[in-house]
C-alpha cells in the first residue's frame, strides 16, 4: 500500500487529502473511515455486513482519496481508476461519497480535481474524466473542472462514444446505450434515489428529465481543464 498526503483549501475550509492504493484493501483504519462516511451519506443507522461489503467494493483495487476536516474527521472519499481507450487516457470515477452534512460544499469536486492532478503527476495521461450516474448534481460538479461535458454541453463525438463503449464493457453493462445521449437503459435493478436531486443548472436538470429514466444510467464524460 502506498500513501500520499496533501492539504488543500475548499471554500475557506482546510481539508487533508489522503491518497491510498489498495490492492487488496486491507487497512482497517481506512475501511472504517469509508464505512463511516457512507453510512452518513446514505442515512444508514445500522451497518450490516451487506452494507460494509458494498463500501469495500467501492474501495478495493482502486486509487482512493479520503478527505478529512481540521479535526481529523473523515468527510468524504472518492475511488478512481485509470483506463486506456486507444490513445485516450481516462480517469474513471468509480465512487464519490460525501458525509451528509458536508454535501454541496465542494468536497466531491475537490476530490475529483485532486485525482486528475495525482494521475498526471504519476505520469498518466488524463484526456477524459468519466463516470456513470443518475444524479444531475454529479454532472454539474464535473462541469466545474471539465469543458465540455458530453452529452450535455456538447454532442458526443467518436472518441467519446468509443470511451463510453469501453467503459460499458469494463463495467459489464448489458443494456442498450444511445450514442446520442450516452444513456444505458435499465442499468440498475432499482432507482438509486426516491426523489432525483436537482442541480443549480436548468440545462442539466432538463437533460436528465428528458433522457434518463429511474433505472437508467448516463455516462458524463468531460475533458479536464485542471
Amino acid at each position: 500500500m502506498t500513501e500520499s498526503n496533501k492539504t488543500i483549501e475548499v471554500k475557506g475550509q482546510n481539508l487533508k487529502i489522503v491518497g491510498v492504493d489498495f490492492d487488496p484493501f486491507t487497512d482497517r483504519k481506512y475501511v472504517a473511515h469509508g464505512i463511516q462516511v457512507a453510512a452518513s451519506a446514505f442515512g444508514v443507522p445500522h451497518i450490516t455486513r451487506e452494507f460494509e461489503h458494498d463500501v469495500r467494493n467501492h474501495l478495493e483495487g482502486h486509487r482512493v482519496l479520503l478527505a478529512y476536516d481540521t479535526l481529523g474527521i473523515p468527510v468524504g472519499f472518492g475511488s478512481f481508476d485509470h483506463l486506456q481507450d486507444g490513445e485516450s487516457g481516462i480517469l474513471y470515477v468509480s465512487g464519490l461519497v460525501i458525509r451528509k452534512d458536508c454535501q454541496s460544499s465542494g468536497i466531491g469536486t475537490a476530490l475529483s480535481r485532486e485525482a486528475v492532478l495525482h494521475m498526471k503527476a504519476s505520469g498518466y495521461r488524463v484526456d477524459l474524466v468519466a463516470g456513470r450516474t443518475q444524479n444531475p448534481v454529479v454532472a454539474a460538479a464535473r462541469a466545474s473542472y471539465c469543458d465540455p461535458i458530453y452529452p450535455i454541453t456538447a454532442e458526443p463525438v467518436p472518441d467519446i462514444i468509443s470511451a463510453a463503449n469501453m467503459l460499458r464493457a469494463h463495467l459489464n453493462m448489458n443494456g442498450v446505450m444511445s450514442p446520442e445521449t450516452l444513456v444505458t437503459r435499465d442499468a440498475y435493478e432499482h432507482p438509486l434515489n426516491d426523489t432525483r436531486p436537482r442541480s443549480k443548472h436548468a440545462n442539466i436538470n432538463t437533460f436528465f428529465d428528458m433522457h434518463v429514466g429511474p433505472r437508467d444510467a448516463v455516462f458524463i464524460i468531460g475533458r479536464p481543464t485542471c
